[in-house]
This record gives structure tokens, C-alpha cells and sequence, in this order.
């Protein structure tokens, strides 16, 4: 992020906390219906997929590149939180 200003990094990172404030929802829902192994299969296979390629364009001159490599993080994040929230409740007994 050296090429950006403090400003624009703050701005970014608060859209993507707002972000994830209906996505996680949503992917705990998801996660209710597909059940977490199917979740962290999902999960785990995306992240194998992109990660690499995201992570270079974070490190471009370019700002859409760096806010839409952040908004796929932000989702596959938000499934992973969701995801991880879920299984761990089912394996605490009631």
C-alpha cells in the first residue's frame, strides 16, 4: 500500500468491515443449508484458486485492481468466518 495515502487505505477498509456486515450473514446462511464441510470445501477451493493471483494485484499501481482483489478477499473471508462460526457451534453439544 506504499503508493496509496493513509486516507484512501482507512476508506478502503471500512467499506470492506461494512461489507462483510451482510455477507457473513449471508454466508451463514449458506452454510445452514449446504452444511460447513461443503462450506470449507467451497472455501478452501477458491482460496487454492485465486489467492496467488490476488495477492499481485494488490501490489498494482492501479486502485480498481487493489479495491476489487480487496472485495474478493473480503468475500472468501466472509465465508471462511462464517463458516468457522457455524462448525464450531455444532460441536459444542447443546
Amino acid at each position: 500500500y506504499t503508493h496509496l495515502s493513509l486516507k484512501h487505505i482507512t476508506l478502503l477498509q471500512t467499506i470492506m468491515i461494512f461489507l462483510m456486515l451482510f455477507l457473513v450473514p449471508f454466508f451463514g446462511w449458506l452454510c445452514d443449508k449446504l452444511g460447513p464441510k461443503a462450506m470449507y470445501v467451497i472455501f478452501c477451493s477458491i482460496s487454492i484458486l485465486i489467492i496467488n493471483s490476488i495477492f499481485h494485484r494488490i501490489h498494482d499501481q492501479n486502485y480498481t485492481d487493489i479495491l476489487s482483489a480487496l472485495v474478493i478477499l473480503t468475500i472468501v473471508s466472509s465465508m471462511e468466518q462464517a463458516t468457522t462460526l457455524i462448525a464450531v457451534v455444532e460441536m459444542v453439544p447443546k
